[in-house]
């Protein structure tokens, strides 16, 4: 499994929507993709995170070759996000209950 974490600051929303949640949609149709999920800074105005799963690099790759996907990168390098970053991490561990658990099932005795 595959983490990709991509902080950035969005100062700008009203001049530059929403890149994350404007391609989520096309992001829940690549096989492989496991989750996304977006998380705001509660100590850095406007800092967001978008932790995204995936369960391998061609995952990954079909990802990174949408063309929704490359206009956002294309708009993040001329500085429309503000300071970003990106990193993609294998996940050795995962420890916990169930999916299905967290998502509110039963936990089977």
């Amino acid at each position: 499994m595959i983490a990709v974490i991509f902080e950035f600051q969005h100062d700008h929303a009203e001049r530059h929507p929403d890149p994350i949640g404007s391609l989520a949609a096309e992001l829940a149709r690549i096989p492989g993709h496991l989750s996304l999920e977006r998380f705001e800074s509660a100590s850095t105005p406007g800092k967001q995170l978008s932790l995204a799963f995936f369960t391998d690099e061609d995952a990954v790759a079909q990802w990174r070759n949408l063309w929704g996907h490359r206009a956002a990168e294309t708009e993040a390098r001329a500085g429309h996000l503000g300071p970003y970053r990106l990193r993609m991490a294998w996940v050795s561990h995962d420890y916990g209950p169930p999916a299905d658990i967290l998502a509110g099932g039963k936990d089977p005795e």
